[in-house]
């Protein structure tokens, strides 16, 4: 596995995945979270990506982070399609 790709949706389960997978995983493997929003969790949104990036520095392990709107279906598809994902 050379890609994981974590869809996060806003829900405090997904933050808790996140941070899992977060120390779980390989340093070595590449690391993609997609945070999906809607009009109603604009603001979780901000919250969670402040505080990814804080826990990412503070593990040391670089993460792209990509924010889509609910809508972007076809643009999380293409995101999987890119590469080795494991979503």
């Amino acid at each position: 596995m050379q890609r994981v790709l974590l869809v996060h949706d806003g829900t405090p389960e997904g933050h808790d995945l996140f941070q899992s997978v977060l120390t779980m995983l390989d340093p070595q493997v590449s690391l993609t979270v997609v945070s999906i929003f809607t009009t109603d969790t604009t603001g979780a949104t901000a919250d969670f990506l402040a505080q990814a990036r804080q826990q990412t520095e503070q593990v040391r392990r670089p993460i792209d982070m990509i924010v889509l709107d609910r809508d972007s279906e076809q643009e999380l598809w293409r995101l999987v399609a890119e590469g080795d994902s494991i979503c």
